[in-house]
């Protein structure tokens, strides 16, 4: 019988067939307390990632500010504290064009780029060569997004609160807040 802490290599090939179903059903029921053990895992690993985030980017970043340090070496490891900046443009078309406009007057025109679809028929490949003359005049259907790359946005962000200048952190859909990061000092 396979047991549920045997994670080991499993031989299938000199396995006989289960010779009754009493057999098959206690293969089942491993299963299914693998499969158990296995959710409960997930719920445990979800837990931890959580505590590591909460203690990651809030309580070890809020003492170490309250303690007006932003980098600290004692007993066999090193603690910092950085600025994190995270975050896309808004997905919802309003907003998205409201922080693209933002952009574009406060001198980061160039981070935003603009994408244009076009569909052409089969056989139509003149016309695709055409298609500099005019989109319209070609009668063709097209789909224009205007986007910003996020790794772009948060370049402009940290640029832009390095220098001291305002950002529209709920038009651009920027979070900005502290990581801490641990790093354990190896001897020698």
């Amino acid at each position: 019988m396979i047991r549920k802490n045997d994670f080991g290599p499993m031989d299938f090939e000199g396995a006989q067939a289960p010779s009754s179903s009493a057999r098959l059903k206690d293969l089942a029921n491993d299963l299914l307390d693998l499969k158990r053990d296995h959710e409960e895992a997930e719920v445990r690993i979800k837990s931890l990632k959580q505590q590591i985030h909460f203690l990651t980017t809030k309580i070890i970043p809020q003492e170490m500010a309250e303690q007006n340090i932003d980098y600290l070496e004692t007993a066999g490891m090193a603690i910092s504290r950085d600025q994190i900046v995270s975050g896309s443009l808004p997905a919802d078309p309003e907003r998205r064009n409201k922080a693209i406009d933002w952009l574009k007057q406060n001198d980061a025109a160039g981070l935003v780029r603009t994408e244009v679809k076009v569909a052409f028929g089969v056989n139509q490949s003149n016309e695709a060569l055409d298609f500099i003359g005019g989109l319209e005049d070609h009668g063709q259907n097209f789909e224009a997004k205007t986007s910003v790359h996020p790794s772009s946005l948060k370049a402009f962000v940290r640029e832009r609160l390095r220098s001291g200048e305002d950002v529209d952190v709920d038009a651009l859909g920027i979070y900005i807040g502290w990581e801490a990061k641990v790093k354990r000092k190896h001897d020698g």
